[in-house]
């Protein structure tokens, strides 16, 4: 039985502590999130690319189906690849996308998922800043109304949302709906427009607490002072307000980082390393490297320690995003003036590897042009690990697009994360010819057939042109006013050559006694009507006389 004040769901994010913490969120705030979503959302299906363990996935999930939208769920070999993911697009017809910034930008490298943009309806970005040239790509590639979201998972996935599309200045948005934002000092004092602040949020969106814990729970969640009844969650995010009652962010106000979209918190990472009996103390923290954000650990020890051990141990306990990218030994962990990892004085380690070994088959020297390319880097070797090089997730997809249109075979992401470096990874494409690697999959042409059935798309649109009694629902007419007089003879060739190459167009919709089925003629007549001596109202009422779908061509 439905209760509103009833546990929906319970989602896992990272904690202070080093051990993950589990935030309960209620049927209400559920609702209230797919409520306020319902405008967002375009009128294709719903394409899911988000991990179920990110709470975005609510967005792709149970909001989706509470608005009575399809789910396109894709293979996890699908959702490595862009170009599959664009043709799923395509060929599904999905209309709504929700995924990080980064994330996007690694997508739209790829030329086929840049062009499918041009059918999407809605893009949502939320996880991390949005990047102006992000932005800008977007604004070329599609006509979808292009959304930045925020929310931490304790309030609901989101509470805040930005179109962008025509935004001078790119924000976090205004408060979604029943979601309440302040902008508080210390003291919990709320601050005028355009000063910095603490950010809290209210209203029906905060969730119950972090499950079994609290003592957790009374530090983040408190009674609002401003509602009685209400409830704020502090989100440790600086932000102000602008003019237009909308918050831009400035960062964290406590340890925890942001990498790819996912919230880190270091000292989980480093309470991992220090379960190894063998290292004193240890510290993390990302870095710029090379123009990308890199996970680093640091550690103390009496002796050097092998770093794959390490890494390793890591491997056993944390999830892969988590993983360092590289684990430095130092003399001694760099504290400030009361005893924290005084991260400013953490050295940057030089993760420059030399190339000393040369690529010695084809398939070496082909893998190593496409890790060099993709990472920027041309000093990496064919022995240099693909992800202490800047190597992630999101690059790794392109990087295994271009090896499979290159060799014809289809690597997974989980192939990059064992192999690492050119070296594997050319042994494994060359074990047995790349027998035991799936081939890349290529659309064959269908068999001839005298008829086709329907698609649930084709049955829809057959059936609305019936009941519109104009019969004009699909009729796109247009008219363009030429500074020439064309040549009628040679535009009404090049009408029937398009024709009899094109099948579509010679494809007529004939209602039969076991339904509607599509018939592609082999040919099809076709004259171009010419009007002489009528207004441009005379000739286009002709012209918007209804479909006759059982012949062809429709045009």
């Amino acid at each position: 039985q439905y209760r509103p004040e009833g546990l929906a769901y319970v989602v896992y994010t990272s904690g202070s502590t080093g051990a993950p913490k589990g935030v309960e969120i209620t049927c209400q705030s559920l609702l209230n999130l797919a409520c306020a979503m319902e405008p967002i959302y375009g009128k294709g299906a719903v394409l899911s690319v988000c991990n179920v363990g990110f709470d975005a996935f609510l967005l792709e999930s149970a909001c989706a189906l509470l608005n009575g939208r399809t789910i396109l769920l894709p293979q996890d070999e699908e959702l490595e690849s862009p170009r599959a993911l664009a043709g799923l697009i395509r060929g599904f017809g999905a209309g709504f996308l929700s995924t990080t910034p980064s994330r996007m930008s690694a997508f739209l490298k790829d030329e086929a998922f840049s062009q499918a943009m041009a059918g999407m309806e809605s893009i949502v970005c939320g996880g991390e800043a949005f990047p102006s040239d992000l932005l800008q790509r977007l604004r070329l590639d599609t006509p979808a109304r292009i959304y930045n979201q925020y929310g931490p998972s304790e309030t609901t996935v989101a509470v805040s949302i930005k179109q962008l599309n025509h935004a001078s200045a790119i924000t976090a948005g205004s408060p979604m709906s029943n979601c309440k934002l302040y902008i508080l000092d210390n003291w919990g004092n709320p601050l005028p427009i355009g000063v910095y602040g603490n950010l809290y949020v209210g209203g029906v969106c905060v969730g119950r607490g972090y499950r079994n814990a609290p003592e957790l729970t009374a530090q983040s969640f408190s009674e609002s002072p401003f509602e009685l009844g209400d409830r704020l969650y502090h989100t440790g995010d600086i932000a102000r307000w602008t003019p237009q009652g909308e918050i831009v962010l400035a960062g964290r106000s406590d340890h925890q980082v942001k990498l790819r979209g996912l919230r880190i918190e270091p000292q989980e990472i480093s309470g991992c390393l220090m379960k190894h009996p063998g290292v004193l103390q240890s510290a993390a923290a990302v870095q710029q490297h090379g123009g990308q954000d890199v996970l680093l650990a640091f550690y103390t020890s009496e002796a050097p320690i092998p770093e794959e051990e390490l890494l390793a141990l890591c491997a056993s306990y944390l999830p892969h995003y988590m993983i360092p990218s590289a684990i430095v030994r130092l003399e001694s962990i760099p504290l400030t003036a009361n005893g924290k990892v005084n991260e400013a004085l953490l050295p940057h380690p030089d993760l420059t590897v030399s190339a000393h070994m040369q690529a010695e088959t084809k398939t070496q020297e082909l893998l190593l042009t496409i890790f060099r390319h993709v990472l920027g880097r041309p000093d990496l070797g064919v022995d240099s690990d693909y992800f202490l090089f800047g190597g992630n997730s999101l690059n790794a997809m392109e990087a295994l697009s271009e090896i499979g249109q290159r060799t014809g075979h289809a690597l997974r992401m989980s192939d990059l994360y064992a192999c690492r470096n050119v070296l594997r990874l050319a042994s494994l494409l060359d074990q047995d010819g790349g027998a035991s690697l799936a081939p890349i999959q290529r659309l064959q042409r269908a068999p001839a057939q005298e008829r086709w059935p329907l698609t649930p798309i084709q049955q829809g649109i057959y059936v609305q042109s019936h009941l519109d009694p104009t019969g004009k629902t699909y009729h796109m007419a247009g008219g363009f006013r030429l500074s020439f007089i064309p040549d009628i003879d040679r535009m009404e060739r090049a009408f029937r050559a398009l024709i009899s190459q094109e099948p579509l167009l010679r494809t007529a919709f004939v209602p039969e006694s076991d339904g509607i089925f599509a018939r592609v003629r082999p040919e099809a007549d076709f004259a171009l009507p010419v009007f002489r001596n009528v207004t441009l109202e005379e000739a286009a009422a002709d012209l918007l006389a209804p479909f006759q779908l059982d012949r062809a061509p429709l045009l």
